[in-house]
């Protein structure tokens, strides 16, 4: 009987540790915090990377994330994302198998409410309270990983005032630890 009552107790605790792992999750239930982490920095040091002076440089990230894609349209468009993400000169469908893409939409699915609270030198991740048509700055989506979390996709906007901006989605393969940029393709308005 004895048995019995420790292996409930054991199981209950557990049940209570995964539920509570999950909960302590940031950004969603299927992702760890850590990998978002590591992904992020490698991806904030692409990007500073990527600005060509330093005024761009010390624009700001709102801290309020975009969303990547709505994830009915992703699952409904299953083996055919190149279409419903406008993505012409990269076979993104080729990169990605069903599993990986179902794995993705459960991280849109399951996204939670967050703000970006991450400190990266170069960026300063700030609220846009009423921007100014004369304002400048980046807003990010919460990256979504392959089910083996060895690709990455990325959503980023420039707000640059009236009939000003621009939207890229970046695509990225993790290689010996590394978070290489393998594709992107956007638009500027």
């Amino acid at each position: 009987m004895k048995i019995v009552e420790m292996r409930k107790t054991l199981l209950y605790l557990v049940f209570s540790c995964m539920i509570y792992s999950l909960n302590a999750q940031t950004y969603n239930v299927v992702v760890s915090d850590d990998l978002m982490h590591e992904f992020l920095d490698s991806y904030l040091n692409d990007f500073s990377k990527s600005l060509s002076n330093k005024a761009e440089r010390e624009f700001i990230i709102d801290y309020n994330p975009i969303r990547f894609e709505n994830p009915d349209s992703l699952l409904e468009y299953i083996h055919n994302w190149n279409n419903l993400l406008d993505c012409s000169d990269f076979n993104l469908d080729s990169l990605l198998n069903e599993y990986d893409q179902i794995d993705m939409v459960d991280q849109l699915k399951s996204q939670k409410e967050f703000t970006w609270e991450i400190t990266h030198a170069g960026f300063s991740f700030d609220k846009i309270k009423e921007p100014k048509w004369t304002d400048f700055y980046y807003k990010l989506s919460m990256p979504i990983f392959s089910k083996s979390r060895k690709v990455a996709i990325i959503k980023q906007t420039r707000e640059c005032g009236d009939d000003c901006g621009e939207l890229w989605i970046n695509v990225y393969l993790k290689e010996q630890n590394n978070w290489i940029l393998i594709a992107g393709w956007g638009y500027i308005i």
